[in-house]
């Protein structure tokens, strides 16, 4: 477990505090005759799900993030404002959004809040102080599917609605934002390599400080299997694994230092698969039923109705 994490529940006394659960979750089984060619079964793993609970908020909750201090920040729904952004020490009404927007701690003292339809062509991710007050408006474009936070830097994923529209800066496809409303990295525009067609795109996951990955369709001929992408925003230059298998649009990735964890791809929404890019064969882990995203490290962030958990997958030592 992260510090973060550790230091996030060490701030709470019981219901807040975790408890350790594998319910939902299936184990892939050694047994199984149907999987396609290119999977393989894998029982080496087992997950593991840190449970907390957010007691008394004010509304359906949407989204949520943890900062570096342990301090956490949610979107609600559902209140008599409209949405709200919930944090330990406040609740702040931000009418007019929808349940599609998206919260993140960057750094160590913001919030952004991100708008994922376009309500006002002048602003569509606002940057806030824990307390509330609104430091800067940046225009991020419409159709933001997806925000990581690298750092003090924000990358934003558009989807193909995005991509192949005119407007700037949504046809780059994915652009990394400073916290002063810069653009620092537009895929399009600053790749060294030229890329194929970036046409769509579902979650990005994080790698490193500078390194991204996601699965896109960069090949127009080859339109299921979507390969994995490693981007590095310093070189501008970026790696092409074709994948084994047909993981098209998944519902959230991660990077566990060797391998990419891909949960829910179109074909199979509940389940869990390991892939070492370069390799020949995917594994299939087992099958889980949950709101998930990238949280980094080999994890996953939950999103529950009343909080979250941290999903991670161990390796099981033999005995």
């Amino acid at each position: 477990m992260s510090n973060r994490i550790v230091t996030f529940l060490k701030r709470f006394h019981l219901p807040w505090m975790p408890q350790t659960s594998r319910s939902r979750f299936t184990p892939a089984s050694t047994d199984d005759n149907a999987l396609p060619p290119g999977i393989e079964p894998c029982t080496d793993f087992e997950l593991h799900r840190e449970v907390w609970s957010l007691p008394n908020l004010p509304g359906v909750l949407i989204d949520i993030d943890i900062g570096p201090d342990g301090d956490w920040v949610a979107l609600c729904a559902g209140t008599e404002a409209g949405m709200c952004v919930v944090t330990p020490r406040s609740v702040l009404p931000v009418p007019g959004l929808n349940n599609r927007s998206l919260i993140r701690w960057v750094g160590k003292n913001r919030i952004a809040l991100l708008w994922a339809d376009e309500l006002d062509p002048s602003k569509n991710m606002e940057l806030r102080t824990p307390d509330g007050c609104v430091v800067h408006v940046i225009r991020v474009d419409w159709r933001t599917i997806d925000a990581l936070v690298l750092g003090d830097r924000v990358a934003v994923l558009y989807d193909e609605q995005g991509s192949y529209r005119n407007e700037y800066p949504g046809r780059e496809g994915l652009c990394v934002f400073t916290l002063q409303g810069d653009i620092e990295f537009r895929h399009f525009t600053d790749l060294r390599d030229p890329p194929d067609p970036f046409i769509d795109c579902s979650n990005i996951c994080f790698i490193a400080p500078d390194v991204v990955g996601f699965m896109s369709d960069l090949f127009e001929d080859v339109p299921d299997n979507l390969p994995f992408v490693l981007l590095n925003i310093s070189t501008r230059r970026q790696t092409v694994h074709p994948s084994p298998f047909t993981f098209d649009f998944s519902l959230a990735l991660t990077w566990d230092g060797q391998a990419i964890i891909i949960y829910g791809s179109n074909n199979d929404r509940n389940e869990f698969y390991r892939w070492v890019p370069g390799a020949e064969t995917a594994q299939k882990i087992g099958e889980y039923d949950g709101r998930l995203r990238d949280f980094g490290h080999g994890r996953f962030l939950e999103i529950t109705p009343t909080g979250g958990a941290v999903l991670s997958f161990r390796k099981i030592e033999p005995r």
